[in-house]
């Protein structure tokens, strides 16, 4: 009984340990959105993996239903207006591309 259970627990441990070995680490990358007066302003505030960043695409759903995309720049500081009717509860995205080719949404919220 102990020789199986033991078995067992190596089986079920190889498999949890070889599935976490594949998975991608995050990268680190802010990127910030504030609704004004003239649209929403995409804020790209830089971040550990923001020089491996190779383009940011911007989207924010206006109250239409009508949705406006826009490229922010790639290096900390870098700001997009993207301008529309933006009033409350629009949605807003950015999705940065990376050197190794990977996408990650580093921002998703409502405004």
């Amino acid at each position: 009984m102990v020789g199986v259970t033991c078995v067992l627990a190596a089986i079920i441990a190889s498999f949890v340990f070889g599935m976490a070995n594949g998975m991608d680490k995050a990268k680190i990358v802010a990127v910030t959105a504030e609704n004004g007066a003239n649209g929403i302003t995409f804020t790209n505030n830089g971040g550990h993996d923001v020089s491996h960043v190779t383009g940011i695409t911007v989207n924010a759903t206006q109250d239409s239903g009508v949705d406006v995309t826009g490229t922010l720049g790639n290096s900390a500081g870098s700001r997009k207006l993207l301008t529309g009717a933006f009033t409350s509860n629009n949605a807003v995205i950015a999705t940065a591309t990376f050197d190794d080719g990977t996408t990650q949404v580093v921002l998703s919220t409502t405004l």
